[in-house]
């Protein structure tokens, strides 16, 4: 038996204990936040949607925040807002 070490990255830490516990949702921000300047830009978003399990979550909360992203690089606020709809 071949012993494999949790490989997840941080963003996909933060995500999975987000959507156990509803969470770190700061924590969460942070790792997707790549730059650090304390926004999401579109480049951040696409990276962090084209990285998570989607499971039991409806594409179209993921195409509101792909949409909400063209408009504005997104604040911890407006994420956070994002998360609980």
């Amino acid at each position: 038996m071949c012993f494999r070490p949790n490989t997840k990255t941080p963003l996909l830490v933060h995500w999975d204990a987000y959507l156990a516990s509803g969470r770190g949702s700061v924590a969460l921000f942070a790792s997707i936040d790549k730059d650090s300047d304390g926004f999401l830009s579109p480049t951040d978003l696409r990276y962090f949607m084209g990285n998570v399990d989607r499971s039991g979550v409806l594409p179209k909360v993921f195409h509101a925040l792909d949409e909400r992203a063209e408009e504005h690089p997104l604040t911890l606020q407006e994420f956070q807002e994002w998360l609980i709809k």
